[in-house]
């Protein structure tokens, strides 16, 4: 039994968004599935999670398959807001200063890179709208609040101030 035409497109794109993807992740240039999904047509949500699926099992088979962390999506978020150079290397600073703490633990991990920037942002005085850094990290305005205070605790532990 042939394959309908139909079928097949929709399995060659599912190959060259699963390609694009596991390229962005080999490359150490995390993307959201989503984002993916969207370069592709793929945004329904059918598609989506039939896509990340694709991407789990087949991840797993090659061996591919590592969870990604915060710090693999500061350059993207840092590129993204459209930041200055010396802003990168402070977010890198402060996830290197908490990023090994348990607090961090259950939560999305672009949720939790978009709080760095956000903050290296406010001391270079190159700030970003809250509205604005949700829209890169994917996150509620609500969650984004929450991470906030995650992390202005724990440099407010570590003898920082969280607060300028």
């Amino acid at each position: 039994m042939r394959p309908r035409d139909n079928d097949f497109i929709r399995f060659q794109i599912w190959g060259d968004s699963f390609e694009a993807y596991l390229a962005a992740r080999e490359a150490s240039l995390p993307r959201k599935i989503e984002e993916i999904a969207a370069s592709f047509d793929m945004e329904s949500e059918a598609g989506t999670k039939e896509l990340k699926r694709t991407i789990r099992l087949v991840a797993r088979k090659l061996g591919t398959h590592h969870i990604t962390g915060p710090a693999e999506f500061l350059d993207v978020f840092h590129s993204k807001l459209g930041l200055a150079a010396e802003v990168l290397g402070e977010a890198n600073y402060l996830w290197d200063r908490v990023g090994e703490s348990m607090d961090w633990q259950g939560k999305k991990p672009a949720g939790v890179a978009g709080v760095m920037p956000d903050k290296a942002a406010q001391n270079r005085g190159h700030p970003r709208t809250q509205s604005e850094v949700c829209s890169v990290a994917g996150v509620s305005e609500v969650t984004l609040r929450g991470l906030r205070r995650i992390r202005d605790g724990l440099l407010g532990q570590l003898g920082e101030a969280p607060s300028n």
